[in-house]
């Protein structure tokens, strides 16, 4: 007895009842906002339902908004993302890819090359990450600079943390340049630190740019191309006063700006911060599994006559044209004739269609959603469920049930491993498994409510 009258398994299980649906119990439980694990009815460590690997450190943003390291094999929990200004528990954050931040020294400008009499003073934090005051008293685009050296053709994001100010005349500059084809590209970002807007400057190679609030600084980024650079270098510059809140150009103005955190990745969008010294730094893929054993413990060691699965988070995805672009779940191997699948398209006109995929013996069935029912970008929520019966089965987004579709059983899955996160750059907020008979799984309305 553990006091109030409360037994010890009473007391395990307590808190897993308020992930019921319908009265309906699941089997198998992961909250890792609230830091709640279940499976089979009683409570459980993280490590007692998860294998997580990874085979280097990482950072994770906690709930003070700053970037703390993780060391290496230990899951990014506590993770959050910025969304409207505000801090937002996003569970835990797991990448399917190596990620790497391609420049040196993120969190100490003073070893970049300072060129044009700027100064460069350590001042403050931002994020938690230690901050540089750049300032030029010049009338010649002080700036500090960096060689990346060659960074081959594709497309690349260049991001940094800089300080909200008040009313200031000059704005913040952030470029790349190179050459490509031969004539050089200037690609990068420049806007007004006390609002946020953005000055229209620096557009060669441009895809997309943001300043985004984080409560007392602003998230800076710029992605763009480098199509025809060959083996060309490619420079970040970051200047304190390149231009007037107007947009012109002037080398006659002057000021100061407090930044960090400079980190240049691959891909469209910018990736989870990552801190450099003298070399860039990548950081190992991550894989979250759920074991056979536990999943087969979780069902009474028999397969089920019915399946329903739930899982919320967020997605950082770019439109790759591709089927399978991100996969939050799957259970059973990518080559396993027996398996069931979530995988979001970017194909063609696909912007991020939703397919709901079992396979049974190598015949392969699917109930997307619409095509267009996620828009790329950063930190995209999620909200998906399907259900699993003898006859048929169903798949929801967002409180919008996809066509019923009509099989010749379920997969048989209980000897398989359970991948969350398997493809792509995710945070999980909360997953759930129901199994047994049909009445003990949740109804189509409860999903669809359960999703909304």
């Amino acid at each position: 007895m553990l006091g109030l009258g409360l037994g010890m398994g009473a007391v395990q299980t307590l808190p897993l009842a308020r992930y019921s649906l319908g009265g309906k119990a699941p089997a198998v439980v992961a909250d890792p906002v609230a830091g709640v694990y279940g499976l089979g009815g009683r409570a459980v460590g993280f490590d007692s339902l998860f294998t997580f690997s990874r085979l280097s450190a990482a950072w994770t943003l906690n709930a003070l908004g700053h970037w703390v390291k993780v060391l290496a094999g230990e899951p990014r929990t506590g993770h959050h993302v910025w969304k409207g200004g505000k801090l937002v528990p996003a569970g835990i954050a797991v990448c399917s890819e190596v990620r790497t931040n391609l420049a040196s020294y993120s969190e100490d400008l003073a070893s970049w090359s300072i060129e044009n009499n700027v100064t460069v003073t350590p001042q403050g934090t931002l994020g938690g990450i230690p901050s540089f005051l750049l300032s030029d008293q010049t009338d010649d685009y002080g700036r500090v600079s960096q060689n990346l050296g060659p960074l081959g053709e594709g497309e690349f994001t260049c991001q940094m943390r800089v300080a909200k100010t008040g009313a200031k005349e000059n704005a913040f500059g952030l470029r790349i340049t190179f050459t490509a084809d031969g004539s050089t590209q200037l690609s990068g970002i420049s806007f007004d630190a006390e609002t946020g807007a953005v000055i229209n400057n620096w557009n060669s190679s441009v895809i997309e740019r943001v300043v985004q609030d984080c409560g007392d600084h602003w998230h800076v980024w710029v992605s763009f191309g480098t199509a025809g650079i060959g083996t060309n270098d490619a420079k970040i510059q970051v200047f304190p006063a390149h231009n007037r809140m107007g947009g012109v150009a002037a080398s006659t103005l002057t000021g100061d700006h407090r930044c960090t955190a400079i980190q240049v990745n691959e891909g469209r969008y910018p990736q989870d911060y990552i801190k450099t010294e003298a070399t860039p730094v990548p950081v190992a893929s991550e894989s979250l599994q759920i074991a056979p054993s536990l999943l087969s413990d979780a069902f009474g060691g028999v397969m089920p006559e019915a399946l329903a699965f739930a899982v919320e988070g967020f997605m950082t995805y770019a439109d790759i044209d591709a089927f399978s672009t991100v996969r939050p779940l799957r259970y059973g191997e990518s080559n396993s004739p027996d398996r069931i699948v979530y995988e979001l398209s970017t194909n063609r006109a696909d912007t991020g269609q939703m397919y709901f995929v079992q396979r049974r013996g190598g015949v392969q069935v699917s109930s997307p959603t619409g095509d267009t029912d996620k828009a790329p970008g950063l930190a995209v929520p999620f909200n998906y469920a399907s259900r699993h019966i003898p006859s048929e089965f169903e798949g929801y987004s967002d409180g919008v049930e996809t066509p019923s579709i009509a099989h010749d059983g379920l997969p048989q899955v209980l000897n398989n491993i359970l991948y969350l996160a398997a493809t792509g750059d995710l945070c999980i907020t909360r997953f759930r498994i129901w199994a047994g008979t049909v009445d003990e799984v949740p109804t189509s309305a409860e999903l669809q409510e359960a999703t909304s």
